[in-house]
């Protein structure tokens, strides 16, 4: 294996290249530089950021709490970003200008049939499952406190897995 960024005829470092302003776009695939699947090695160098990682629950499994960036980080195996979570309106929005704070009446006028389903989540929270790259397939979570349509979103998730209290 090889970090994609070491293919690069000019490899671009947190020195070179800065990073985008935030609020980095969140897609299926992840949050501004930050993607599920990369190593935490390619994440602190792309990032230049000083991520802290714990081991809170199952052996392997670390978790990181960016306040800065208003964003948790999940490494299941403790070598990859398995999972994103965004807690912070500033921190990211989708490519339809979805974010956390944005309402479910926002979210379904944004995604329509996209949003797959609304569920409850469990401990009182509810989750949409919404479609960001029209595979047919959940991307992301967006959590909600209650089933109302002027209801906040609370946070987002990729993917669109619903975990608690670190890994399984």
């Amino acid at each position: 294996w090889v970090a994609g960024w070491l293919l690069d005829p000019e490899p671009c470092s947190p020195t070179t290249c800065s990073l985008p302003d935030l609020p980095w776009t969140i897609t299926a695939t992840g949050l501004g530089p930050i993607r599920l699947g990369m190593s935490l090695g390619d994440l602190d160098y792309l990032t230049d950021f000083e991520w802290i990682w714990e081991e809170p629950a199952a052996e392997g499994c670390l978790v990181s709490h960016a306040p800065w960036l208003g964003t948790n980080l999940q490494a299941d195996d403790g070598l990859v970003v398995d999972h994103i979570s965004i807690g912070s309106p500033g921190a990211g929005v989708t490519e339809e200008g979805i974010r956390v704070g944005s309402t479910r009446t926002a979210l379904n006028a944004a995604y329509g049939a996209d949003v797959l389903s609304f569920e409850a989540a469990g401990y009182g929270d509810y989750a949409a499952k919404v479609d960001l790259n029209n595979d047919g397939a959940a991307d992301m979570l967006a959590m909600f406190d209650g089933t109302g349509m002027s209801q906040p979103i609370t946070s987002i998730r990729l993917p669109a897995v619903l975990i608690e209290g670190g890994c399984t």
